[in-house]
């Protein structure tokens, strides 16, 4: 006795839809960005600690990037919650440093 079945594949043919790889090439960067938004100076932050370090007072950081200390606390606060750095070390000889 021969058995057999019937199996139906979907259309996996491909078209060149410049609209629709426009719309969903959108639709995906949106959500990325709105993933992560940061201020100005946070990112200038992150490249400080990647290029330099985050080893230097709040106030040296603060001159180089000409805001205020205070400014320089939230952003670190603001990339921290965000998870994308962390402080190690102790108080006095600790850092901020990107998170892997």
């Amino acid at each position: 006795m021969e058995s057999s079945f019937i199996v139906d594949l979907p259309d996996l043919s491909f078209r060149n839809d410049e609209t629709a790889n426009e719309q969903l090439n959108e639709q995906i960067n949106e959500q990325i960005n709105e993933q992560i938004k940061i201020s100005k100076v946070a990112s200038e932050i992150l490249a400080l600690i990647k290029f330099e370090g985050m080893n230097q007072t709040y106030e040296k950081a603060a001159q180089k990037l000409g805001v205020s200390v205070m400014t320089i606390r939230r952003a670190l606060w603001e990339l921290r919650d965000l998870g994308l750095i962390e402080y190690v070390g102790s108080r006095k000889t600790g850092s901020w440093v990107l998170r892997k």
